[in-house]
């Protein structure tokens, strides 16, 4: 159940962001602070909060109604975000994949790790999202 859910948040959050034109992030640090706040506002259950981080165009894809169902099963499933660190950054020609580990706990009190990756694809030295990755 836990890996259907993984997936289906993985390909919403993905989704969301293929079509998105991220402010302008040209260097690894920026692309740290970006992720990390997009990430922590998919997680709040905000979408104005949300969507106010992400271009219009995104908009037409990422709904309302979507987000709320995909943030709510979420918090239902995984609980609370509680902290998230970055662990590294996966370099290859054209992509750079940050990767975070997220911890959460749930409403029981049980605390829980899982890793989240952000890509972002890296032309003449600008750095585009292209998605996150629930693992």
């Amino acid at each position: 159940m836990k890996k259907s859910l993984l997936l289906v948040v993985s390909l919403f959050a993905i989704a969301s962001t293929l079509v998105a034109a991220p402010p302008k992030i040209t260097d690894e640090a920026t692309a740290k602070t970006y992720s990390e706040a997009v990430y922590k506002l998919f997680c709040a259950g905000d979408y104005k909060a949300y969507a106010d981080q992400l271009p219009e165009g995104l908009l037409k894809y990422v709904t309302q109604e979507n987000y709320q169902k995909s943030s709510e099963l979420l918090a239902q499933k995984l609980g609370k975000l509680k902290g998230l660190t970055y662990l590294s950054t996966l370099r290859q020609p054209g992509l750079n994949i940050l990767v975070w580990k997220c911890e959460y706990e749930s409403k029981d009190g049980k605390n829980f790790d899982c890793l989240v990756t952000t890509a972002f694809t890296v032309k003449d030295g600008a750095w585009t999202l292209a998605g996150f990755r629930f693992l």
